[in-house]
């Protein structure tokens, strides 16, 4: 998949899956990865993330693996 987002000219990744880091080299790659931790999945929690995730796709650097998580306040 990342592979794929490389090739289609993309520069970031957003996901849920907490292991890619540990199943992916990120090394060398043309693109970022932003983790969304979030204590579910449904879209009305995700959406706390959009924020902070819009910041990290200002600024990103390629090969670097960003996490994302809800505000302990939320």
């Amino acid at each position: 998949m990342l592979n794929l987002a490389e090739n289609a000219g993309f520069d970031a990744l957003l996901t849920t899956d907490k292991n890619i880091p540990y199943q992916q080299k990120m090394p060398g790659r043309n693109l970022a990865i932003i983790i969304l931790r979030a204590v579910n999945n449904r879209a009305g929690t995700l959406i706390l993330l959009l924020p902070q995730s819009e910041t990290i796709l200002l600024s990103l650097e390629s090969g670097y693996v960003y996490r994302v998580e809800v505000p302990a306040s939320e």
